[in-house]
């Protein structure tokens, strides 16, 4: 009903009985929400703010929040407390409590739109009504009402692809073979496409140092990766690369942006090549980019070139590739996600493990853009916070964390998760290459620890074997530091 000034009514000459509404100066409380209060001079109650989601855009296949901004009471006399409703033009209603306000105070608060909308391109409106069961008798009652601006349905490319129905970082390749991986940097850093522009061209060498192989070792793959970023012109897809002078194909192309916002049109990405044939072992390996127009903005990360060989003399080893490219950044006021929205996927398969055998499982994750931020999770458990740390801004800018994961090791289905984590305004890191080499049989397998032989002369034979089944059945695991 709508609240009215306080009524008496004399009864029969015997009792008072007194209508308690809600007036402009009531309190919040009761079983209603209101408690009895005097009614004060007029308040006005209007949104003189913008009815807006987080980043002025409603995203597709998550939960939106939007905002209700300055939601204030315009009247000379107090607010009580009431409630705001949200409706959206495609089916949700939602409400909020408002508080009590003084005149001239003024709230923004937020409702959380939980509907998942499924394709891109739809419009969705928002409408806000502070009092929208007209409890609150005010001198205007036209201002209580506010509605959006139509928002398009918009992918959130600051979450992980698996929020935009992109693919995870996945394997590209497996290794079975006694041996293992290397790989480095080489004298590649940052290049900005910008400061300096006019350059076309700029290259990257690598040391016999730089990827050290024994005589014996055989190269089974070379790899080329590099990323990239700050591409608002589709420059990506027409650079050139050669290795050791020899013009090379680009075997993949992995992409992502933001798609909403200041950046919606810059673009990042990952440029595979397999530079195999091409590949000097234990000599200098060089490789030149090349662009086509000196005053793009596409930038370059640091390039990584990772040797898989093959050692008579090595473990065997499982060796996991897996490459994708991946934005990620979580900020709730700025991009509207999450750090659980914010996290990409990195699953492992192609290989079955046999985990007794594991001297040691070592994860190495590529992070470009990372500064001491960012949380590192191994089949659904958080094990690491602030993992990764590009270093100075003179360096690659891609930030390499190695880590061995044997304990949490599975025979097969094994996924790494690399998350952001609120770092400040406008976080962005990317997931691009990473890799994973399991050592089988060497030593540390199936326990680690060391257990004293008792004297031979002193069991018999039964004895001796009850008691060797027992220690391995019980041997237990211990990560190499």
């Amino acid at each position: 009903m709508r609240c009215i000034p306080l009524l008496p009514f004399l009864i029969a000459g015997l009792f008072l009985l007194s209508v308690i509404p809600v007036a402009c100066g009531a309190q919040a409380g009761s079983d209603a929400g209101i408690s009895p209060a005097l009614a004060g001079p007029g308040c006005d109650l209007a949104i003189a703010g913008v009815v807006n989601p987080v980043a002025g855009t409603v995203f597709a296949d998550m939960g939106n929040t939007i905002r209700i901004v300055r939601i204030r009471n315009n009247g000379p006399g107090p607010s009580p407390g009431t409630e705001v409703e949200l409706r959206a033009s495609d089916g949700f209603t939602g409400r909020t409590a408002v508080p009590p306000l003084a005149s001239g105070e003024e709230i923004t608060v937020s409702i959380r739109d939980p509907t998942i909308r499924r394709t891109t391109g739809l419009t969705v409106t928002y409408t806000a009504i502070v009092d929208p069961d007209n409890l609150v008798q005010e001198s205007d009652e036209t201002d209580n009402r506010k509605t959006s601006t139509e928002k398009t349905v918009t992918w959130n490319g600051y979450a992980g692809k698996r929020y935009t129905r992109g693919e995870d970082v996945t394997t590209y390749r497996t290794f079975d073979l006694p041996g293992g991986l290397v790989h480095s940097f080489g004298d590649s850093a940052y290049r900005s496409g910008s400061f300096p522009a006019g350059w076309t061209e700029f290259s990257v060498t690598w040391t016999g140092a730089d990827l050290p192989l024994s005589p014996d070792a055989v190269v089974r793959e070379a790899r080329l990766y590099v990323p990239y970023t700050w591409d608002n012109s589709n420059e990506a897809g027409r650079v050139t690369l050669s290795f050791n002078g020899v013009p090379v194909t680009r075997q993949a192309w992995y992409q992502d942006r933001s798609d909403f916002g200041a950046y919606a049109d810059h673009a990042y990405g990952l440029l595979t090549y397999d530079v195999t044939s091409q590949f000097r072992k234990g000599g200098e390996n060089s490789a030149v980019f090349s662009r086509t127009d000196s005053n793009a903005k596409i930038s370059m990360y640091g390039f990584t070139l990772a040797v898989v060989y093959e050692d008579p003399a090595a473990v065997r080893s499982l060796i996991f590739m897996n490459e994708g490219f991946d934005i990620l950044g979580a900020d709730e006021n700025g991009y509207g996600t999450t750090p659980d929205e914010a996290t990409a996927y990195v699953p492992f398969s192609g290989l079955t493990i046999d985990t007794s055998q594991v001297s040691h499982a070592m994860l190495t994750t590529f992070v470009p853009s990372a500064g001491i931020e960012g949380n590192l999770s191994v089949n659904g458990r958080w094990i690491a916070s602030d993992v990764w740390d590009y270093g100075s801004a003179g360096g690659t800018q891609v930030a390499v964390d190695t880590r061995d994961i044997r304990a949490y090791l599975r025979p097969d289905g094994n996924e790494v998760a690399i998350q952001s984590s609120p770092a400040g305004a406008t976080p962005v890191i990317a997931a691009s290459q990473q890799f994973l080499v399991v050592e089988l049989g060497g030593q540390g397998a199936g326990g680690s620890h060391e257990v004293p032989f008792p004297c031979v002369g002193a069991l018999t034979g039964a004895i001796l074997a009850f008691w060797w089944m027992e220690w391995k059945r019980t041997s237990s695991v211990r990560i190499r530091s």
